[in-house]
């Protein structure tokens, strides 16, 4: 308004004067040009105005008004009706101490209401909001003081969180500015969930404080992950000493009320059950290792056990039975039951005897929605009231494609985006900003009941106070979703990470950016997975054998990039030290983020000494060996440091459970790195067609090497070089060998395609130095892959052809072709379904000589795919192998639309 009455003030001065019409005509003009761009000026007023507010999730409606600021004053009272309940008395004494502490004010509560000079919470049932208005609220400031008015008392407690944001974000002042909050969530349940079966299970002190601060950003729900942590007394041996019980879910039932968020139940009861299932009295409920077996009484037997004490524990009237990635359903015992009445069949059918169990604790299912969208013909054969849950957690710009088999279908459904933790040292947050935001709109649009922000722990390593920063972009995101679309979608997704991290500064540290900026420091740790040296926020990397030497790792750009990657690495951490008498609040948290750092670190740190002994490796002269030896001390310190630090972080806010399996992962280290000289190397060259000369050796060449050739023990002691004309096991280990080091063993391939490749025409991805099977030689070295497609002898190519020329040296008759690809649509990864080769005179101009084309199940099926091109009469001296591209991932997959990977093996040619 006080736009419009400056232009009004200009025009009437200009009335007044002798100004020519013609110029009054341009004025008008002028100010009706200025008028059309009244609403992008407001927006941007209006997105100001929020900011300066400092509330998270922002506002839906914020008004500044014309009146004096309200000024909290010794003898300010809190009114409070008299029946207000247990728990929004609660959520006052949380008020008047924060405000106690912040403004120095002591606020006294009151029955009586009272006019001026109060802070008032007020229950009426007259409001109106357009969406959930059971949660919504308004919170007006003027000169006379502040009212909270909601229609419930949840609407008052969100309204109580808005005001001690504003308290904090006044940072020590008592003057509040006259305005109106009128807010209310988009989507009725907001919440998270926590993986405690593979790994952490955080402490009872560390749950709360989760639920406390989650709910200070209106998260209303959450949900632990279990799967085999749950204390049953009708099978006592299968949950860890330290594992959840019945008790603790009631306490933290009772405690999360206090804070108006619910406890949903959670019981894994189809796959990820190998923990179970590991365990041999179990093992009679096995379809493979990872799966029950949906074709036997006995496991719903054993679920009706399960849940006659789990469902009871948990008093919502919501349980998530998981159900997902049952891509191995049928393989194992189940195989004839599963092919007799469908993949499909018998998924549904379990989920309804699993419905029907529920039933009799009044609960209504939820369910991941991954298996139910690769096979659309499940849905209409789901229970009616089943909550499907559509998860992903790719940075894609639109999840519609994800949604819309469920909505379509008139499903109630939730969307699970998540905060990208797992395997990594610290969260991907460039990932998750996007991932949450994206889908959170496109499910909003679509009718989503509501939201749940999930922290997976795959490897059983994170920390969840890496994870905070994602969880409250999730709160932001569920309570108000961004609305527009396109380009225009991602410069609001960015207008609202600005004022988010300006906000989360203040609200969850304690500091302005002008003091402390630890969002951007934050964001400086997630950027070094951009780094030109890759894989230092892996949690694996820094496991990797020290003398798997891959060309990526330590070729001449690995070691500058590396290098390079160190020195900004320490300038982060120097960002990451904060004064202590700056941050206010969380400091754990940033203790957690320099740890993170400092691991990251430490496997830069471990590439470089990688990098020195494959120096030593190619040239063991006296100073690679010393300067060899004295890094490998260097470490054997620091891997104990950081297993001390490590230990210490993770009984700060988990129980005992687990942590020895990760410590296990450092005393391996230790253990490597003594070993690292015992290690003995197995080379070939090609020294004649089918005749391979086999090296061994250790780094530092100064260890006796035992060798057999027949598959029993080593025992021959190796001197020179030997030849090889077939394939055979070569085993070997030096004299000395300790247990832990072991026997090395390589199976040798002999074949005419041995080291015959002359061209890659399509190039081995570099996301990981381990999928280029060795280098460019790696399909045609004599070694054969396993069935992990990270063990570094695959050679994996994302979007594109396998594309291979091939010079035998002189004209050969190929009779044979047999190649292995990996096939596993849930790790991005897809056989091909045509390999074509072609036969050349010159290497030059190429001719189709022979093809084969296979139907691949990209649900599930085999592992490993074999093409095997049989009885084959091919002269030829050139050949081109080629295996054409299977397209991007499915619709139904979690990252619909991205680049698949062809993973191939040895190319064997006889």
């Amino acid at each position: 308004m006080k736009l419009f009455s400056t232009f009004f003030n200009i025009f009437a001065t200009l009335l007044m004067t002798n100004e020519t019409l013609d110029y009054l005509m341009r004025k008008v003009a002028f100010i009706s040009f200025f008028l059309l761009l009244m609403p992008s000026f407001i927006s941007s007023a209006s997105l100001l105005s929020q900011t300066c507010c400092g509330i998270i999730p922002e506002p839906r409606f914020v008004d500044y008004v014309k009146s004096q600021p309200f000024e909290l004053k010794p003898s300010t009272k809190i009114f409070v009706s008299a029946d207000a309940s247990d728990r929004m008395l609660s959520a006052v004494k949380n008020l008047t101490a924060l405000v106690e502490e912040e403004c120095g004010v002591k606020l006294y509560m009151t029955n009586k209401p009272e006019k001026r000079n109060a802070i008032s919470l007020l229950i009426d049932n007259s409001l109106s909001f357009d969406e959930n208005e059971d949660q919504g609220y308004i919170l007006e400031v003027d000169f006379d003081g502040i009212v909270i008015k909601g229609k419930t008392e949840t609407g008052l407690f969100y309204g109580i969180q808005s005001l001690k944001q504003m308290v904090r974000k006044n940072d020590g002042s008592n003057s509040f500015p006259a305005l109106t909050v009128t807010d209310y969530p988009a989507l009725a349940y907001r919440g998270w969930m926590d993986d405690i079966s593979r790994g952490p299970i955080s402490t009872m002190d560390y749950l709360k404080r989760v639920i406390a601060v989650l709910s200070e950003y209106k998260l209303n729900f959450f949900n632990l992950y279990t799967e085999q942590v749950f204390k049953l007394n009708s099978h006592p041996g299968i949950a860890p000493v330290d594992g959840i019980s019945r008790e603790e879910i009631k306490e933290l039932e009772e405690y999360a009320a206090e804070y108006f968020v619910t406890l949903i139940g959670n019981q894994q009861c189809f796959a990820h059950a190998e923990k179970t299932l590991s365990i041999p009295a179990y093992s009679y409920l096995m379809d493979t290792k990872y799966n029950f077996n949906p074709a036997i009484d006995e496991t719903y037997e054993f679920l009706e056990d399960v849940f006659s004490e789990v469902a009871p524990a948990y008093s919502s009237p919501l349980f998530n039975i998981n159900c997902d990635e049952t891509s191995d359903l049928g393989k194992g015992k189940a195989k004839e039951y599963v092919d007799s009445v469908g993949v499909e069949a018998a998924y549904y059918g379990h989920i309804n005897k699993v419905n029907s169990i529920l039933k009799r604790y009044d609960k209504r299912l939820m369910m991941w929605g991954d298996i139910a969208a690769k096979y659309p013909e499940i849905i209409p054969n789901l229970p009616s009231d089943l909550i499907v849950i559509a998860w992903s957690y790719v940075p894609s710009e639109n999840f519609v494609g994800m949604i819309e088999p469920f909505q379509k279908k008139g499903m109630d459904f939730m969307i699970a985006p998540g905060v990208s933790c797992w395997g990594r040292t610290f969260p991907d947050i460039s990932s998750y900003m996007v991932n949450i935001a994206n889908f959170v709109r496109d499910g909003n649009k679509l009718g989503a009941m509501g939201m749940m922000n999930t922290a997976w722990d795959d490897d059983g390593e994170n920390f969840f106070n890496n994870n905070w920063h994602g969880m409250i972009w999730g709160a932001e995101m569920s309570w108000n979703p961004i609305l527009r679309n396109g380009k225009d979608s991602e410069t609001e997704r960015k207008e609202r990470e600005e004022v988010f991290n300006d906000n989360f500064n203040v609200q969850f540290f304690g500091v302005n950016r002008s003091e402390f900026d630890v969002v951007s420091a934050l964001y400086d740790l997630d950027g070094i997975d951009t780094f030109a040296m890759r894989g230092l926020t892996s949690d694996g990397q820094l496991w990797k054998s020290l003398t798997d030497f891959y060309p990526a790792d330590v070729d001449a750009t690995a070691c500058a990039n590396n290098a390079t990657a160190i020195e900004d690495m320490m300038r982060i951490y120097d960002e990451l030290l904060c004064p202590e008498d700056v941050l206010v609040t969380n400091g754990d948290v940033l203790s957690n983020a320099r740890f993170a750092l400092k691991r990251s670190l430490t496997t830069a740190r471990v590439n470089a000494l990688r990098q020195q002994l494959y120096k030593t490796y190619i040239d063991t002269d006296e100073t690679n060996v010393r300067l060899s030896k004295a890094m490998i001390d260097e470490m054997l310190v620091t891997c104990r440091e950081m297993r001390e630090e490590y230990a210490r972080l993770w009984m700060s806010e988990n129980r005992g459970f687990a942590l020895d399996r990760v410590l296990a992962n450092f005393d391996a280290m230790s253990q490597s790195l003594l070993d690292v000289d015992k290690r003995v190397f197995i080379s070939t060259d090609v020294i004649e067609s089918g005749k391979q000369l086999v090296y061994l050796r250790t780094l530092f060449n100064d260890k006796e090497i035992l060798f057999s050739l027949d598959g029993s023990n080593p025992h021959s002691v190796y001197s020179t070089p030997f030849v090889i004309g077939n394939s055979l096991e070569v085993k070997a280990c030096t004299s000395e060998a300790s247990l832990k080091c072991g026997v090395e063993t390589k199976f040798i391939l002999s074949h005419k395609g041995i080291a015959s490749i002359s061209r890659l025409n399509s190039r081995y991805s570099t996301y990981n130095p381990s999928y280029s099977a060795g280098g460019d030689n790696g399909l045609a070295d004599g070694i054969l892959s396993t069935d992990n497609y990270a063990d570094g002898k695959w050679q994996g190519y994302q979007g594109q052809n396998v594309d291979i020329d091939y010079d035998f040296g002189k004209k050969e008759n190929i009779h044979e072709v047999v190649v292995n690809f990996y096939n596993s649509t849930y790790d991005w990864i897809m056989a091909p379904e045509t390999v074509r080769l072609y036969s050349s005179e010159d290497g030059i101009k190429y001719e189709a000589a022979a093809s084969k084309t296979m139907e691949i199940n990209r649900h599930g099926g085999d592992r490993i795919v074999t093409f095997r091109l049989e009885d084959l009469d091919i002269d030829t001296r050139y050949m081109k192998f080629v295996a054409e591209y299977p397209g991007d991932l499915p619709q139904w997959h979690q990252a619909p639309g991205e680049k698949s990977y062809i993973f191939v093996d040895e190319i064997v040619i006889r």
